[in-house]
């Protein structure tokens, strides 16, 4: 089941680095830089690309700031916009993950495990204009366990 509220807005910038030192001067402080291959899927192939993400710091909602090659689904679904994706944690990542691609919301990236299936995180193209991105906490919860709600901290 998908645990609400959401724990993060994603956004597409050209720079991580630069996107930071800006945000920063508004009082934005983050976490150390994430950089990791990933495999998307779009127009019935996959392809590998290098993500360079971070999230901010204190309690959620987080804001993950993130930058990976062009023409991919991780470029923004609306043209001039840097919102991407709404973060959310599940309790049950698999069957929600077959349950939003039974409502024709496409699996656009995740990252495969041995077998080919998606694992840690599942990023779903809805019909709204943006990604909806669930997230396994007994993965992440490795990494934003303080942004993680207080019945998956257990």
């Amino acid at each position: 089941m998908i645990i609400q509220p959401y724990f993060h807005l994603g956004l597409s910038v050209a720079s991580v680095d630069e996107a930071m030192a800006d945000l920063a001067s508004t009082g934005v402080q983050w976490r150390d830089v994430l950089d990791y291959p990933l495999c998307v899927f779009h127009g019935g192939r996959t392809t590998d690309v290098r993500v360079r993400s971070v999230y901010s710091s204190g309690s959620s909602p987080a804001i993950e700031l993130f930058t990976a090659g062009k023409g991919t689904p991780l470029d923004p679904l609306m043209e001039g916009s840097r919102f991407h994706h709404i973060g959310v944690w599940t309790d049950a990542f698999s069957a929600d993950v077959a349950d939003l691609q039974a409502r024709g919301w496409e699996l656009a990236a995740t990252v495969a495990d041995d077998r080919g299936r998606p694992s840690r995180f599942a990023l779903h193209r809805t019909p709204f204009g943006f990604y909806l991105e669930v997230v396994d906490p007994r993965w992440a919860g490795r990494l934003l366990g303080d942004l993680l709600p207080e019945e998956l901290r257990k």
